[in-house]
């Protein structure tokens, strides 16, 4: 199961005001729901506590947020369309080279949510240090300089 939240224009500052907030909070999150005498506080544990804070962020900021059931199971075709990457290139280069976990449901790959959004995750995480890098080498004018340059 699948559902989509995008968010109205109308409610971005909201929702911006709100991610700021969250983002300050030390300790533990408590919600108050209702109102007078009928009001209800609840501590949210760390996992709903990052879950709310990371869907309030991105709502902000104008994305559309999906929550995805994790026991789902992708096709190859799906799963490069989540990763921007084509379905030949997933298979021959991830699949069967086991940088991606998979089964085959007789002839066909079937890659589970969990491990296409981790691999996606990981390989962010290498580009932003390769982009961290390539930024410091040319704030510091190494890029180019041929070895033993000053």
């Amino acid at each position: 199961m699948t559902v989509a939240f995008t968010p109205p224009q109308q409610d971005l500052e909201q929702l911006k005001a709100l991610a700021e907030r969250l983002s300050q909070a030390d300790g533990p999150l408590e919600l108050l729901l209702g109102q007078g005498d009928h009001a209800q506080r609840i501590t949210l544990s760390p996992l709903v506590a990052q879950l709310l804070q990371a869907s309030v962020q991105e709502l902000g900021d104008g994305h559309t947020v999906a929550l995805v059931a994790t026991e789902q199971e992708l096709t190859p075709a799906a799963a490069a369309r989540l990763l921007g990457i084509s379905r030949p290139h997933l298979v021959n280069a991830l699949l069967h080279t086991g940088q991606l976990p998979y089964r085959m449901e007789g002839t066909h790959h079937r890659i589970a949510l969990t491990d296409v959004l981790a691999y996606r995750d990981e390989r962010d995480r290498r580009h932003a240090a390769a982009d961290a890098l390539t930024q410091l080498t040319e704030d510091l004018q190494l890029y180019g300089q041929p070895a033993g340059a000053p």
